[in-house]
């Protein structure tokens, strides 16, 4: 543990749960307490965890960019994202781009401060590869279907949700290299989605 233990807790419940955020709070508050931890910041939705448009963890972002606070401890990581791999691996980079450490109260391993921070990392990376190759997957599926039922096959249409990552990266403008590098497809197929960007 280092000197620095501003410690700012994100919790959440989604509007389907019938619980509230204090449960989780108190958890946490009695964690930091016994960790020796500073809680200086607290931010809480009550929504789905499958987009990151919440206003809570909006803030809890921007905050952390402004160095409001050195550590940020959840609940569990899927009380942090629902978005899948990709997104919840990107939400965890800008945190650590910014310096800050994370942790998953309930998930001990889960954590950037501790000795299993490289085994963590690598893990979500390989997790976020293989769930570019089965995006990859589904397109050559569909094209290989769509053959087979007689129906042309020009063009190979990249999945919405590719297509959408694409935009997403260009958008927070990442290099048309480097969103190809990150999603392993050619920067040619890159440059089609980068007009209106």
């Amino acid at each position: 543990m280092t000197k620095k233990n501003k410690t700012a807790l994100y919790v959440r419940v989604s509007t389907k749960d019938k619980q509230e955020t204090k449960n989780q709070i108190q958890d946490l508050k009695e964690y930091c307490e016994r960790s020796g931890l500073t809680v200086t910041e607290i931010y809480e939705d009550n929504s789905s965890g499958g987009n990151s448009k919440r206003a809570g963890f909006q803030k809890m972002l921007l905050d952390a960019h402004q160095k409001k606070f050195d550590i940020l401890i959840f609940w569990a990581l899927d009380r942090f994202s629902r978005e899948g791999v990709l997104d919840t691996l990107k939400h965890l980079e800008k945190l650590d781009n910014a310096g800050v450490s994370y942790r998953s109260y309930s998930e001990p391993l889960i954590a950037s401060d501790g000795i299993y921070k490289d085994l963590v990392v690598s893990l979500f990376s390989i997790m976020a590869k293989q769930e570019r190759v089965r995006m990859s997957d589904r397109v050559k599926s569909g094209m290989r279907r769509a053959k087979e039922e007689g129906r042309r096959v020009s063009r190979p249409s990249l999945d919405p949700v590719l297509v959408k990552k694409i935009k997403e990266l260009l958008g927070n403008g990442l290099s048309m290299y480097k969103v190809s590098k990150e999603l392993n497809i050619s920067p040619s197929t890159v440059s089609k989605y980068k007009k209106g960007i």
